[in-house]
């Protein structure tokens, strides 16, 4: 009979479900067989009171993101209600939320840019870029070095190359107004010598380099 209330149990609240509060229930509904789906029911209402508005809110939104509606929505509010409170979800739901990462948009393609570069007026100018090399202080390879000559910011798209492991890497690359920018092993990328690291910009002709 126990295993029958597990089932129902399990079938009717969420995987948070767990621990004592589950224990009791199935305890606690094992001895009224007879009445076993109100039992369960009724468990359920005796948590009300340790539910916070935050679980309530949450739940609700739940609801709406699995998009049911009617009685359908008044039992999963009350599965996931459940969940939370079995979970430790109301103390976790009372942390302050954790700040969500902003989309970045897909990178061009290098054909795109040229074709972006070749109807820029600057699209004749070398790219306003000097880049230079050291030996990384912490970890291995080199870290190049890209420093701005231009007085706004610029936002590459880089293509690194090693041509021995034959592996290439395209990533952004954000540098300030006559500012500088590094990348190396912490950002991704293992600069050697004999890399091939090449550079676009929408405006600018395309720049391309050799590690020395």
């Amino acid at each position: 009979m126990k295993a029958l209330i597990a089932a129902l149990v399990l079938l009717l609240a969420p995987a948070a479900f767990a621990g004592s509060l589950y224990d009791r229930m199935v305890a606690e509904c094992g001895e009224r067989p007879a009445a076993m789906f109100f039992c369960v029911n009724q468990y359920y209402s005796t948590i009300a009171n340790q539910v916070t508005k935050v679980d309530q809110a949450y739940c609700t939104i739940e609801a709406d993101k699995a998009k049911v509606s009617g009685t359908a929505e008044s039992a999963f509010i009350n599965h996931c209600l459940v969940g939370r409170v079995a979970g430790g979800g109301t103390a976790i739901a009372a942390q302050p939320a954790q700040p969500q990462a902003v989309a970045q948009p897909p990178l061009k393609s290098v054909s795109e840019l040229l074709a972006q570069q070749a109807q820029s007026p600057l699209a004749n100018k070398e790219l306003p870029i000097a880049v230079s090399y050291r030996t990384a202080k912490m970890g291995p390879g080199l870290v190049a070095r890209f420093d701005s000559m231009s007085g706004r910011a610029l936002s590459l798209i880089a293509t690194f190359k090693n041509p021995t492991l034959r592996t290439v890497q395209r990533m952004r690359i954000d540098v300030p107004p006559r500012g500088t920018r590094e990348i190396g092993h912490a950002e991704g990328w293992v600069v050697a010598s004999g890399d091939e690291i090449e550079l676009y910009h929408a405006e600018y002709q395309p720049m391309r380099v050799v590690v020395p």
